[in-house]
């Protein structure tokens, strides 16, 4: 069969147990071996083997394990799927000296009436599977096992056991102790050799991925003559095609099974990473796609019906296609999107090929009505990934739209600093899922997929979010009235809304965990002549969706998914508890110094009791939504937004900062977040709106010791992360010009993408940087020289890695003196405006400056002048590329902020608008001019003009261009390295 993946399956169900017989797992494996059979991705042919009640004795079991499914290839998939009794029974301490508990897992084999209970313990399933699959390099198949029922004994749970037919598949007591001799294993190995670390040595496992029905403390239950796992597991296959990757497949089950039970399906992989959760079932694709799936059936009165809707996203005219089961497919349109149901619009020749008595496949492309705009910003040269990135986005049907500026952008992809994830867009560093990705421990396909994942999750919360109905018939203004309370030093009051938020400022310290909480009250009332139903969907904004019903351990605002209220009736939120909702301010939101934190509660009001809500829960990963319930009268949306002010915004913990800064994954981000840059220096400092709590409780900005040690560090990790992404993009672009750059921070800023961050997208530039009177001492000695000796270093290194040929620095990049006439000495320079003879304004800026000046510019062109000389003599064959700055915008009289220019004119007098940019050009002008002059003594030295480069509005600061800035910038300097080359 062409495109089809061979499956070797072994499928065990087992229903006639003497002493405890179940209903369901027969009826659960058939239905899976259906599904298996009729997926035309699978070729299932001879493949397909099955134990059923009598026939799934131990023996049968094993010899399933080691001469059926062994069979498969390494580009093969094996499946073992067991449906029947979990058991545990004692275990040898002696010999299992790991089991905590003192007893072994097992599942129970058929066994004749009158005869013991046969069970296989999981030691005896992990030697059967090493015997079958456990081979060297890459020979094993992609193995998975599916145990729907459970291995413990106690705490037993279950819902429902009075109300209709649950039966849980597990035995409540646990079973003696084996002999040795009556195990798989007993002739292969002695029982001293199992004991301890020796087990994973003896059997290591295959590489394999294993979904369990629940939890060991909880029952996996068959309700209605059914597995709840495995009918959920199957209807989610279903529903999306069975391209769905591991993971998201677990998610969908837990939030399908625990609103409904306490039952917590679960995932975990054995003799690999947890890269293999990312796989698709079955080693199949992922539908790239991402399509979701429903079923067409036929009605005598609206022909050809989809059971899907507005509620999912649909529109009129929008594109379908109906799946036949000989692999092909019809193309079609939606015909009218009603609230949980659509019409199809199917070509006449086309519905001749279909039987009405039958139901069919569609996948569509829903939630269009609601499109995110994503901008992918690369501070690392990661184009390839970038370009991966822009491909994989664009053949999303998702409303996923990619755009070329940060402006028009909903959420932003991060390459920065060694790390990938997701922000909203002008807020670079607060990532949105609180999660962020190393290219150190991930590769690069692992990163993409989880990045495409999230932006996925970005663009069905934004669809829960946004979700409203725009064809209403009754309700047609909205029909809950909402009121929200605040407990406030011991009693409640009412908050007044703006809008749909509600604003929360009052926190008191929760004495048991010593975290910051809040309390409010929420009450609703149906403001309508008519019973109403609602669903309650809870919406964070780290692009979660939930949806809060009561379970019997563990609780939630509404007890059902589907709230009835009556006319005129009103209800508490979570009034069937204690009716008071706590809100806490955790780590997470301190560590992002968030001003507020912001979260909704969204509800579905309808006239009909049956709501559609289960595509629109957001788990942590990739999703399809379910599909179906029966069509409604009239549905509306309503937002509820709580709003918690942060009292701890623009403060920090000396020791919490400190943490961050030295976890390599959270230090990028709790830079941005804290510390800024000193003027013209490129070292980290303390933010100005920032305080520091110290350890005894005392809000400082003081330059303590602790303090100095701390930016230390995090200016260490800063010039790490320079070099860890040079050696990064040297591997990945090897032949790409090589540059030594040395600078000030137009050459390295910490907070903006500056100079040397844009050009590295294209070149291969080594960055070293010092600043203020460092950067000349530092040029003064010559060890600038030194960025040459360890650049070699690297390259030889990664040359060999790479079998290449060491390659040798093409230029060298030098930034420098820009501080020591435009920082803090500035102020020196100056002569009060009264002193000075009148001109016209902006004219004979010169008279305002002193012979201070041009001493200072003597020594910095001196300076330069031994640069070149030393580099003629060591590095001869390098060109050197120097620039002098772009003409910097002095802040106003009246400006408020950190200001080197402006501020100091202003204490002299010098405040006509014309004088002080005249001067700034002056000073600018007269730096190019004798640094051109000295560079053309030297036949190595090319000098970048960057004046008129940087825009009036694309300064960060007086003396710093913001991003567009520098690319502007970057781009001058990329013209004169492409010549020269």
């Amino acid at each position: 069969m062409a495109n089809t993946t061979k499956l070797w399956a072994l499928l065990i169900g087992i229903n006639d147990y003497p002493t405890s017989p179940l209903s369901g797992c027969v009826p659960d494996a058939r239905a899976l071996q259906s599904y298996l059979e009729s997926d035309p991705r699978l070729d299932t042919n001879g493949s397909l083997k099955v134990l059923f009640d009598k026939a799934a004795t131990k023996a049968a079991i094993a010899d399933g394990i080691l001469n059926h499914l062994s069979q498969a290839g390494p580009d093969d998939v094996a499946l073992l799927y067991f449906s029947g009794h979990g058991a545990q029974e004692k275990a040898d301490t002696s010999i299992w000296t790991e089991e905590r508990d003192g007893c072994l897992e097992s599942i129970a084999c058929y066994a004749p009436p009158g005869a013991p209970l046969s069970l296989m313990a999981d030691k005896e399933l992990r030697y059967l599977l090493n015997q079958a699959f456990y081979r060297s390099g890459s020979d094993s198949p992609h193995l998975l096992t599916i145990f729907d029922c459970c291995h413990s004994g106690d705490n037993v749970r279950s819902l429902g056991l009075d109300e209709e037919d649950v039966r849980e598949r597990r035995f409540t007591h646990v079973f003696p102790q084996r002999d040795w001799s009556d195990f798989l294993f007993a002739n292969a190995f002695q029982p001293d050799q199992l004991s301890g670390p020796g087990l994973g040595a003896l059997l290591p496992s295959p590489p394999m991925v294993q979904l369990a029905a629940a939890r060991d403390d909880q029952a996996a239950l068959e309700v209605g003559g059914r597995g709840v796992f495995t009918s959920y597991l199957i209807q989610v296959l279903e529903q999306t095609g069975g391209a769905i990757d591991y993971t998201t497949l677990h998610q969908l089950l837990s939030n399908y099974i625990r609103f409904k039970h306490a039952q917590n399906p679960q995932i975990l992989t054995l003799g690999a990473g947890m890269d293999l959760v990312y796989r698709g079932f079955l080693n199949q694709k992922v539908d790239p796609e991402g399509k979701r799936y429903g079923r067409a059936n036929y009605s005598t009165t609206e022909g050809w019906l989809l059971n899907m809707g507005m509620m999912h996203g649909l529109t009129d005219g929008a594109d379908a296609r109906l799946h036949l089961k000989d692999g092909t497919s019809l193309d079609c349109k939606i015909g009218e999107a009603m609230d949980v149901s659509s019409t199809l619009d199917i070509d006449f020749e086309q519905r001749s090929v279909l039987d009405k008595k039958k139901s069919y496949q569609v996948s569509v492309a829903s939630m269009q009505n609601y499109p995110i705009h994503i901008f992918i910003e690369d501070t690392m040269g990661e184009e390839q990934l970038r370009k991966r990135a822009i491909t994989a986005l664009k053949a999303l049907p998702d409303p996923v739209l990619v755009t070329s500026s940060e402006v028009n952008a909903d959420f932003v992809v991060h390459f920065r600093d060694g790390l990938a994830y997701i922000t909203r867009k002008f807020d670079p560093y607060r990532p949105v899922f609180g999660e962020v990705f190393s290219f150190d421990s991930l590769e690069e396909d692992v990163i993409l997929e989880r990045l495409i994942g999230q932006v996925q999750m970005a663009a069905r919360w934004t669809f829960a979010y946004s979700l409203h109905n725009p064809k209403l018939k009754v309700l047609d203004r909205p029909p809950i009235g909402v009121e929200v309370l605040q407990e406030k030093a011991g009693g409640w009051s009412v908050i007044q809304a703006k809008g749909e938020d509600f604003t929360i400022d009052a926190f008191e310290e929760n004495k048991s965990n010593g975290k910051l909480q809040a309390r409010i009250k929420v009450k609703l009332t149906n403001q309508f002549d008519r019973p109403l139903y609602f669903c309650l969907l809870i919406l964070s904004d780290q692009c979660k969706s939930n949806l809060s019903v009561d379970r019997k351990y563990t609780p939630g605002l509404v007890e059902q998914p589907v709230t009835r209220l009556e006319p005129g009736q009103s209800m508490w939120l979570f009034g069937h508890r204690s009716g008071i909702i706590p809100y806490t301010i955790g780590e997470e939101e301190q560590f992002q110094n968030r001003p507020y934190g912001q979260g909704w509660f969204k509800l579905i009001v309808s006239t009909e009791s049956e709501i559609a809500y289960d595509h629109l829960i957001v788990p942590r990963s990739r999703m399809m939504p379910d599909l179906g319930g029966e069509p409604v009268k009239d549905w509306t949306t309503q937002r509820i937004g709580i709003r918690l002010q942060n009292p701890n915004y623009n403060t920090v913990r000396e020791e919490a900062l400190k943490s961050w800064l030295a976890d390599p994954e959270r230090a990028p981000l709790a830079a941005g977040l804290y510390l800024d840059t000193d003027a013209l220096e490129s070292k980290l400092v303390l933010k100005p709106e920032i305080q520091l709590i110290t350890a005894g409780q005392e809000r400082t900005r003081s330059k303590s010791l602790f303090w100095n040690t701390l930016l230390g560090a995090a200016n260490s990790w800063a010039r790490y992360q320079r070099s860890r992404n040079f050696k990064r993009r040297l591997r990945k672009y090897y032949h790409r010009p090589l540059i030594v750059s040395e600078g000030d921070s137009w050459f390295q800023h910490p907070t903006i993408m500056e100079i040397i961050d844009h050009l590295s997208l294209s070149y291969n530039i080594f960055s070293r940087g010092a600043a203020g009177d460092e950067m000349r001492n530092y040029l003064m000695s010559g060890e600038y020289l030194d960025a040459f000796k360890d650049l070699q270093d690297i390259v030889e290194e990664v040359a060999n890695i790479l079998g290449e040929k060491p390659k040798a620095p093409t230029f060298f990049l030098i930034s420098g003196g820009g501080n020591d006439i435009l920082g803090d000495q500035f102020k020196d320079f100056l002569l009060p405006f009264a002193e000075v003879a009148t001109a016209p304004p902006g004219e004979q800026p010169e008279r305002f400056l002193n012979q201070r000046l041009q001493d200072e510019l003597d020594a910095i062109m001196a300076l330069y002048r031994q640069v070149f000389q030393r580099l003629k003599v060591e590095q001869p064959e390098v060109r050197i590329i120097t620039h002098g700055y772009d003409y910097v915008i002095p802040k106003g009289v009246n400006e408020e902020g950190m200001s080197w220019l402006g501020k100091p004119m202003t204490a002299q007098g010098i405040i006509i608008p014309e004088d002080r940019q005249a001067i700034v050009r002056y000073l600018i002008d007269t730096f190019n001019k004798r640094l051109m002059e000295v560079g053309s003594a030297f036949e190595q030295v090319t000098h970048v003009d960057l004046r008129g480069a940087v825009k009036p509005y694309q300064w960060a600061d007086e003396i710093h261009p913001d991003q567009e800035g520098y690319q502007n910038v970057a781009l001058r300097f990329s013209a004169v390295i492409d010549q020269l080359l």
